[in-house]
């Protein structure tokens, strides 16, 4: 569907004979679905896999020290409430 394109937009009335598209439900309401986007997965990967596995690295490395830092209060005894 995307030709040459990593991904492509398209209106519904402009794919209708190509796909069969099904209601949608979003927060248990019904919506209509008047345009959806089309891709590869080289604009999956660029846009979505990469920033979310970049978004955990960067949690991880926020955590890494405070897990440390429980670790070394759990080993000393000593209890902060």
């Amino acid at each position: 569907m995307c030709g040459h394109m990593d991904n492509e937009f398209y209106e519904i009335e402009a794919v209708r004979n190509s796909l069969l598209v099904a209601g949608s439900e979003i927060g248990g309401r019904s919506r209509r679905v008047s345009k959806i986007m089309a891709f590869k997965m080289p604009w999956l990967k660029e846009h979505w896999m990469n920033p979310m596995q970049e978004l955990i690295k960067e949690q991880e490395r926020k955590r890494a020290p405070a897990a440390s830092k429980r670790r070394q209060e759990e080993d000393t005894g000593c209890t902060i409430l």
